[in-house]
């Protein structure tokens, strides 16, 4: 749909939330943004029904996609033909049967118009990108425009619920690392999860690449704070991970042992 626009508010966003003010950084706050000299603005629109639709499809594809994991990872053969390295498989094992905790992730879905079908593209099961955005900056933007006195309201209302008592869930304790490296998306993203985590009772701490970390005496992986790190949210993808592992290897020799002199890695 277009819409055109019954007001413009400045300066929508808060620019005292931590998350709020990297997006600002990163993009700005030009609602109708008058750079492309656009006076319409454009969204989608569903109806209630097709948002339960939508809810549904998520939990079945999901039921779906973990029952196909179970498959892969039961078995040898296909975790030979995903080429998982076989070093990691007792690890993977352990944490599908004894982890089987999430915070988030998001379906890529199309829909076609004119047959009314949703469509699948991919699963990106440990993704949180796009969260701030569907779960705030959305309905932020729809009020700053008067959008929402259509008798609207954004997408991600339940997104912020959702976050804390999925960390709720988690069994995570104490502090949570929130591990990321320089980009503001993926600095907000995690800032906009770490409000959840603290709403559930959490401590979190941003954390932009390894700096912050040291070994500690006993080889344990510790924060500019000396606290032990446990618990780990991670933008990184896990190829990075297993990529940065052999390349650890191979520079650290086979008996090498952690000590407070080495470099905390990726993949430590």
């Amino acid at each position: 749909r277009n819409f055109l626009p019954t007001e413009s508010k400045a300066n929508w966003l808060d620019m005292n939330n931590p998350a709020e003010r990297l997006f600002v950084e990163e993009f700005g706050m030009d609602v109708s943004r008058t750079r492309l000299e656009e006076k319409v603005v454009s969204y989608y629109e569903s109806n209630h029904e097709f948002h339960l639709r939508c809810v549904a499809y998520g939990t079945q594809l999901h039921a779906i996609f973990m029952e196909a994991t179970a498959q892969v990872i039961e078995s040898d053969e296909k975790l030979r033909l995903f080429a998982i390295p076989e070093e990691f498989w007792p690890r993977i094992r352990h944490s599908w049967k004894y982890q089987q905790t999430y915070i988030s992730g998001r379906f890529d879905f199309a829909f076609n118009n004119e047959t009314g079908e949703v469509k699948c593209f991919e699963y990106n099961a440990d993704s949180a990108s796009t969260l701030l955005e569907c779960g705030l900056i959305q309905q932020k933007w729809a009020e700053s425009v008067g959008l929402d006195k259509q008798g609207t309201r954004g997408s991600g209302f339940a997104v912020e619920r959702n976050l804390k008592m999925a960390w709720a869930n988690s069994g995570a304790t104490g502090r949570v690392h929130f591990c990321v490296d320089e980009e503001k998306e993926e600095q907000y993203t995690a800032l906009y999860c770490m409000q959840a985590a603290e709403a559930a009772g959490l401590e979190g701490k941003l954390c932009i690449l390894f700096d912050e970390f040291h070994f500690d005496d006993n080889g344990h992986v510790v924060d500019s704070d000396g606290v032990r790190v446990r618990n780990v949210w991670k933008t990184w993808m896990w190829e990075s991970a297993i990529t940065d592992y052999y390349a650890a290897r191979e520079e650290r020799g086979e008996n090498w042992k952690p000590s407070p002199k080495d470099k905390v890695r990726l993949c430590d």
